[in-house]
């Protein structure tokens, strides 16, 4: 599964921390080998950090793309609402707001 880096990871108090005491931990070896280690082993500590601090976040971004869809189809057909249109905006503001 591919690693996804999400930016409101960045605004939290601790991410700093969390970054730092996983990279300080040493790893013997060739420069670009200590690279990759300790890469891997940040992208692990991250997924872990985030599913007890956020929650499952990439889960909560496919449920409310999901959403969409369906909204996206209405849209394009021609049939709607101005309060369809708002709510449509709100709930592509919500994706949004996940991914930062």
């Amino acid at each position: 599964m591919p690693f996804k880096f999400f930016n409101m990871w960045c605004s939290h108090p601790n991410f700093k921390e969390v970054v730092m005491e996983c990279w300080k931990e040493p790893i013997m070896g060739h420069s670009l080998y200590i690279l990759t280690q300790k890469l891997k082993r940040l992208k692990a500590v991250l997924k872990k950090w985030n599913k007890e601090t956020f929650g499952n976040i990439r889960f909560k971004v496919e449920e409310e793309t999901k959403r969409l869809e369906p909204m996206h189809e209405q849209f394009e057909s021609g049939n709607v609402t101005e309060d369809f249109v708002m709510n449509m905006v709100d709930q592509e503001n919500q994706v949004e707001l996940l991914l930062q």
